[in-house]
């Protein structure tokens, strides 16, 4: 997730521009759609309405009037296919049914996809807005902590450690997470104090207090909506790209040009051509919003949640820890990606009593 915001991320976001202006091929053009049209294709229930008069807001754009489905109006949408488009299938009618969440600048990353379609890339402010959105969608992957350490148990969560040791190099990546008691502290100095404590001395680094305030709106969201949320999962954007490089950790970081290549190589043959959805996305959202590789992140999600769909997931623990309140301690990924995990869990996701988010 990207941490910096203003001439920094500006900065970093020229050079991510002149990279991919420098080596995009010409557009191909939309996703061929599936036989089977996104419209028909089976969603759950609604499991809530929209509150009355909710407004989603969006980054840098005047807000107005949400669609009729209740979802805040996108940032940037990217064309439906042409079968979509004569089909009738927008937005309202047809929602994305795998999604792919990872905090940035501007607030969350969201990618949507179709069964054989890339859908939008947007930036909303608030994770309420993200929830509401994904209220259909038939899977959500999400780059922040959701199950929380603390409340008398192990300040440590074993998912973290586990990814770490199956990152090597790159378990660095794997931030380590606070307890809530620290997650709800009013300052960094109190938070650090709180930390202490329950972690037998060890204080929360400047870095991690930077994402305290979006682990503070997932835990808080999702105690607010209880069972209504959408099915959520924790995820990590290293763990899927090393996935999908054959279970090998990415030798170069997201913030490297040539990491960038790497991202994308690994993304293309589940979504097209990644260089032009970039683009097309890069040049309506302000630089202080959004940066590409946390768009890369949200991407990778997103793959992960639609094979996930097809093929079961891996959790890390497997089943996951459970927190004092009883969200999911885990982290997953998809199965068949892997080859350390050629069995996996089929579907694990639809068992309510391990996977379940709420």
């Amino acid at each position: 997730m990207c941490r910096e915001v203003g001439a920094a991320a500006a900065s970093r976001r020229s050079h991510c521009r002149f990279f991919f202006d420098n080596t995009s091929r010409p557009c191909q053009g939309p996703t061929p759609a599936s036989p089977l049209s996104p419209c028909s294709a089976p969603v759950p229930p609604l499991r809530t309405a929209p509150a009355a008069g909710d407004r989603g807001g969006r980054v840098g754009r005047r807000s107005h009037t949400p669609p009729a489905c209740g979802a805040p109006a996108p940032l940037r949408r990217t064309p439906g296919t042409p079968e979509e488009d004569a089909a009738g299938c927008g937005r309202r009618r047809c929602p994305p049914l795998f999604a792919g969440v990872d905090g940035c600048p501007g607030g969350w990353c969201l990618v949507e996809l179709g069964e054989d379609s890339f859908r939008t890339l947007d930036v909303l402010p608030h994770f309420r807005d993200v929830v509401e959105r994904c209220r259909r969608a038939r899977l959500v992957f999400v780059d922040m902590p959701i199950g929380l350490p603390g409340g008398g148990g192990p300040p440590e969560r074993s998912c973290d450690r586990l990814a770490r040791r199956r990152l090597g190099p790159r378990g660095s990546t794997i931030f380590p997470v606070p307890v809530r008691e620290a997650v709800y502290a009013p300052t960094y100095k109190d938070a650090c104090a709180i930390q202490a404590r329950a972690a037998g001395g060890r204080r929360l680094s400047r870095q991690v207090w930077a994402l305290v305030p979006k682990m503070r709106e997932v835990d808080r969201t999702l105690q607010e909506l209880g069972g209504r949320a959408p099915l959520l999962f924790e995820s990590h954007p290293e763990l899927c790209f090393a996935a999908l490089n054959g279970g090998r950790p990415l030798d170069r970081s997201k913030r490297h040009v040539l990491g960038v290549l790497d991202r994308v190589a690994l993304l293309e043959p589940h979504l097209g051509d990644v260089r032009t959805i970039l683009h097309r996305t890069l040049d309506d959202i302000p630089t202080t919003a959004l940066s590409g590789h946390d768009a890369l992140d949200a991407m990778v999600l997103a793959v992960h949640a639609r094979l996930a769909s097809r093929h079961g997931m891996v959790s890390l623990p497997d089943p996951p820890e459970r927190d004092a309140l009883g969200f999911p301690m885990g982290i997953v990924f998809a199965v068949g990606t892997d080859p350390r995990d050629p069995e996996g869990r089929r579907a694990g996701f639809e068992t309510p009593s391990v996977n379940r988010m709420v």
